[in-house]
């Protein structure tokens, strides 16, 4: 696992899910984007 995507798995950990965001799909995008790559 790269360092970014550690981040981004922290993010929805952390951040994402705790705000009550628990759709799958949206959460599995959160976890794919590569927002590093813009």
């Amino acid at each position: 696992m790269t360092d970014f995507e550690t981040r981004r798995r922290m993010m929805v950990d952390t951040q994402v899910r705790p705000s009550d965001v628990t759709k799958y799909p949206v959460l599995d995008a959160l976890l794919e984007v590569r927002r590093e790559m813009y």
